[in-house]
């Protein structure tokens, strides 16, 4: 972990404002690069603040059931939800101008099955530090706090590991700027995650589960190494490794 951390400090070194990254992602067209600082990447398009992409990642059923709404006025930005747990979150212009002031490159996908690593035993004791980071679907100009946020609801899912995710985030806390606007971001993101699942619940309203055989006999408890197998051919078939 401390390698892969060590490679999101090398991210956060790129100079998002030099002529040349400008230009990569210029997202204006024009043959001079913007001197605008984006927000996003390609898979929430590129934008000058940050509601956009919030709005992205806000189910249009959350919108339409009214659970949650995202407003703008007089230069401020508002997460209002109907779910009195989760409250809302508000960002001042102020908050809006110090998001603009911390974006970094973000992978936003780290997981173990991202990380390729060199391993060796030398001396009889294994170590391993990372080859190359890979699978750049997720990628952006985020503020730290995002990729740190999306961990959260993406935790059973996109990452699996819960010993990975508690690494991460133990070790990553540093790297998030300190201040109550990154707290907000994190607040907002799981408002919105949130509000998603209760407008789409999954399997909602029915019926599973197993049944046993009438000739089935007695099952055998598996065994350790028949669980990891197990567990190795589930992800094997659902692609993380």
């Amino acid at each position: 972990m401390n390698s892969a951390v060590s490679a999101i400090r090398t991210f956060q070194s790129v100079h998002l404002q030099d002529d040349n990254v400008l230009q990569e992602h210029n997202t204006d067209g024009d043959s001079t690069p913007s001197s605008k600082r984006r927000f996003g990447g390609p898979e929430t398009g590129y934008h000058s603040s940050i509601r956009p992409t919030l709005e992205i990642l806000l189910y249009p059923e959350a919108k339409e059931l009214f659970i949650c709404q995202i407003t703008e006025g007089s230069g401020e930005l508002a997460i209002t939800t109907t779910d009195d747990d989760l409250g809302g979150d508000e960002f001042s212009l102020a908050d809006l101008n110090e998001l603009n002031d911390n974006i970094v490159l973000c992978h936003n996908d780290l997981e173990p099955r991202n990380v390729r690593n060199n391993g060796s035993d030398e001396g009889g004791s294994p170590w391993y530090e990372v080859a190359a980071i890979i699978d750049w679907e997720m990628p952006g100009v985020f503020p730290f706090a995002y990729d740190f946020g999306i961990k959260d609801p993406y935790l059973g899912s996109n990452n699996l590991f819960f010993s990975w995710y508690r690494l991460f985030k133990e070790k990553t806390a540093a790297l998030v700027p300190a201040g109550g606007v990154q707290d907000k971001l994190i607040k907002a993101l799981k408002v919105i995650f949130k509000s998603n699942d209760k407008a789409v619940p999954e399997n909602a309203g029915t019926r599973s589960g197993w049944v046993r055989m009438e000739d089935a006999g007695e099952i055998p408890p598996l065994t350790k190494d028949e669980e990891e197998k197990l567990e190795d051919e589930v992800l094997g078939e659902l692609g993380y490794v």
